[in-house]
């Protein structure tokens, strides 16, 4: 799928194939399908065109190619993530621009809400261990562009008028996936992220919590505050007062539809994601109608 018609509607859903393909994570004999490296302009312009077209299809036809994706590829694009091929000749502000908006970047957040996606960022394999650096590496590169993007935000600029938006969009989606990551690792923020690297995040958010508030942006930026900052500890003068126990969240069901069992399940050796309470059921799950867990069961290296 190299050219795209100018009408998307009459194009196929992409593949994970081809998202792999535009990303540079596998090769393709098709004329036109790859595209070199260093042209990132144009590789970050078609990955917008296909995931506009793929969410013209439902979300259930869409979890399934992400899926797929995902159980292949994810660990490649966080990797390509992290270590960015920088054009030499790019100046400062298309360098900065890069580091929170390209075509890994637009992928992981199309992504992240997938079973896989947990799994791999929770993961102990080696696989993973790219994905436990992300979150710094993440915050870090917000951090370097958070007084630009800032500064854009707040007033519109007559010679580019799309730049509040675009900028308004690029923090949201830098501070969603990265609220992602704080809440799938098993580790705390305050673990993940140096406190003062938490220090000076907590600053921006506090500020575009209050100053958008009402809009996307307001909304992502308080949820993400009030979670790195609850959990960092504060002296206290007198000892707090026993609390009582945590009540333990209920734990999701066997995944047959049908069966409300939630005690002593089996997870699905292949997949990981899924969990049955008797090889019966996850035989029944495998044959149900719309084969949900057949078409998106996959084997990964994490």
């Amino acid at each position: 799928m190299a050219a795209l018609p100018h009408n998307l509607q009459t194009t196929p859903a992409f593949t994970a194939s081809d998202f792999a393909v535009l990303l540079g994570l596998r090769e393709s004999a098709a004329p036109g399908a790859q595209i070199p490296e260093g042209n990132e302009y144009a590789r970050t312009s078609r990955m917008d065109l296909y995931l506009r077209r793929n969410r013209q299809d439902s979300g259930e036809q869409q979890s399934v190619i992400w899926a797929k994706f995902c159980a292949q590829y994810l660990p490649a694009t966080v990797e390509r993530c992290i270590n960015l091929p920088f054009p030499a000749d790019w100046d400062p502000n298309a360098v900065e621009d890069f580091l929170l908006d390209n075509a890994w970047m637009n992928m992981l957040v199309a992504v992240q809400h997938t079973p896989y996606f947990n799994r791999y960022f929770r993961s102990s394999s080696p696989v993973a261990d790219p994905g436990k650096r992300f979150p710094q590496v993440l915050a870090e590169r917000f951090l370097t562009l958070a007084p630009r993007l800032e500064h854009e935000i707040s007033r519109s600029s007559p010679g580019h008028p799309g730049r509040q938006e675009r900028s308004k969009f690029v923090a949201a989606k830098s501070l969603l996936i990265l609220g992602t990551l704080l809440r799938l690792s098993r580790l705390e923020p305050r673990v993940l992220l140096p406190r003062q690297l938490v220090a000076r995040l907590s600053s921006f958010l506090r500020r575009w919590k209050t100053r958008h508030h009402g809009v996307f942006l307001g909304a992502i930026s308080g949820r993400l505050h009030f979670f790195i900052t609850a959990r960092i500890p504060r002296p206290s003068p007198a000892p707090d007062p026993p609390s009582e126990p945590p009540v333990k969240p209920m734990r999701k069901p066997c995944s047959l539809p049908s069966c409300p069992v939630r005690d002593n399940l089996q997870t699905c050796g292949r997949c990981r994601t899924v969990r049955y309470c008797c090889i019966d059921h996850q035989r029944a799950h495998w044959e149900h109608p719309g084969g949900e867990h057949k078409l998106k069961c996959h084997e990964t290296l994490y």
